[in-house]
């Protein structure tokens, strides 16, 4: 079902400027003292892949089918890609606990505490939430629509008078059989 071009795009458009900030902040973080577990710039590692490279990239590719998506098919896929490039933000560092032995694997914060609360948030949890809650409300929004849609085209409603149709969808009564 085709739907209108602004239908997700300034939410589209939020999850992709996120995804590039996750995907690309390890890199060129260090250029501002921003950094986690190494203070060089462009240092690769291949947990930053993992943890911050492919959930950044997942948000920003499903952003930008949010964005430029004409049917809810598509739009709902880059939701749903960019919820989990959010949600892998969001318990990546925690998960890659499992398989380094007790330690998370992209290393400590470098900072004083006051700083390494921003840079974690920064990095990984803020960025992941915020593109997790954006992308499952665009989520919903476009899975919301067809529902009245079909219902009205099943014929719920069909046939009674505005008056009547607004009762039927409050609960408040019912009128007389037909």
């Amino acid at each position: 079902m085709r739907i209108p071009r602004t239908r997700g795009g300034l939410t589209g458009l939020i999850v992709m400027v996120l995804g590039l900030w996750a995907a690309l902040i390890p890199f060129v973080g260090p250029y501002f003292n921003y950094s986690i577990h190494n203070d060089e710039t462009w240092f690769w590692m291949v947990d930053r892949l993992w943890l911050e490279i492919l959930p950044g990239a997942a948000a920003f590719f499903g952003g930008l089918l949010l964005m430029t998506s004409a049917f809810r098919a598509s739009a709902r896929t880059g939701a749903l890609l960019a919820a989990l490039g959010g949600i892998w933000l969001v318990i990546g560092p925690t998960t890659s606990m499992l398989w380094n032995h007790g330690s998370i694997d992209v290393g400590p914060a470098l900072f004083g505490s006051f700083r390494r609360t921003i840079e974690w948030l920064g990095m990984f949890y803020l960025v992941g939430a915020i593109i997790t809650a954006l992308s499952s409300y665009a989520y919903g929004m476009l899975t919301a629509r067809p529902v009245a849609a079909r219902a009205t085209a099943a014929g719920y409603g069909a046939g009674r008078s505005e008056t009547e149709r607004e009762h039927a969808a409050a609960g408040t009564g019912t009128t007389a059989p037909r």
